[in-house]
């Protein structure tokens, strides 16, 4: 067994193991036949990139917030827009492999 193994796709268009070079299923977060996990660099790139942007913008909606005043309104959408965010990025650490995105699935909206 292994650590991580970046998954590509073969010439058929089938995603791969990236250590074993064997066919894995396209929903699979583990190779069957290695048992090492699944990933691609722009799938954890972008999953990355998602939970920084919810916690910036988490926080900037309290700050705002807490400020009070005419910030109030914009500390309320900062802070609804990280927790979409963060709940996206919370559905793909739960649900999905790494390297399986489907960004327009994941969102509440």
């Amino acid at each position: 067994m292994s650590g991580k193994a970046i998954a590509g796709r073969n010439a058929n268009d089938e995603p791969i193991c990236g250590e074993c070079k064997n066919v894995v299923n396209a929903n699979s977060t583990i190779c069957t036949s290695c048992g090492a996990d699944l990933y691609t660099r722009l799938g954890m790139g972008v999953r990355r990139v998602i939970f920084g942007l919810g916690v910036v913008a988490a926080f900037l909606g309290l700050v705002f917030a807490l400020d009070g005043g005419a910030s109030l309104i914009l500390g309320a959408v900062f802070f609804v827009v990280g927790g979409v965010l963060l709940y996206a990025w919370r559905d793909m650490v739960r649900t999905a492999p790494n390297r399986d995105i489907r960004l327009r699935e994941r969102f509440p909206i």
